[in-house]
């Protein structure tokens, strides 16, 4: 009789326990700084809807062309810009936060990260106008310096300079220009 009784009051408990005390889990999809990926990837949406067509300029050293192309993957087409995302779980602390009404600034606490500074200008309603992003890496046998500009609607822009030891300096750039 002592074990039924037991085994009442435990199952008693253990229901109590799994009733409605329990908190909700809270989920944050905050990222401590702005959402370049998930910027990007609604860019890229919006794009792949509109008018695939730009006016595509690449440059090496003092070589160019442009030409007038249907974009067919904004992924790869501005996969240097999502690579630049800053919001990564070791990296919490590792970007200064510096801000007006009009602008965001990050810049790199450290020096062996690839993102060293992004800029949003952002216009009096606050939409995002522009973002520049500096990347760069460096290493005994290589060196390579990348300014990303990105206007929405309008133009992106990829300029590259590159250095590796034994081979040389090239200079890219590659501009597509949204046709309207």
């Amino acid at each position: 009789m002592k074990t039924a009784y037991l085994l009442t009051i435990l199952l008693g408990v253990l229901l109590f326990s799994c009733s409605n005390q329990e908190q909700p889990i809270q989920m944050t999809n905050q990222n401590p700084y702005f959402d370049i990926k998930g910027y990007f990837k609604e860019q890229m949406q919006r794009l792949e809807q509109k008018n695939n067509v730009v006016i595509k300029t690449v440059s090496k050293n003092n070589d160019r062309e442009s030409q007038r192309i249907e974009i067919n993957n904004w992924e790869n087409e501005l996969e240097l810009f999502t690579a630049s995302d800053i919001n990564k779980p070791d990296w919490l602390k590792s970007y200064r936060i510096d801000s007006t009404e009009n602008q965001l600034v990050y810049k790199s606490n450290d020096p062996k990260l690839r993102t060293k500074l992004i800029t949003i200008y952002k216009g009096d309603d606050g939409t995002v106008e522009r973002i520049n992003i500096i990347n760069s890496d460096e290493n005994w046998l290589y060196s390579s310096e990348e300014n990303l500009d990105y206007i929405p609607d309008s133009t992106y822009r990829i300029r590259k300079q590159q250095a590796i030891r034994f081979i040389g300096e090239n200079q890219y750039e590659i501009i597509g220009e949204l046709s309207h």
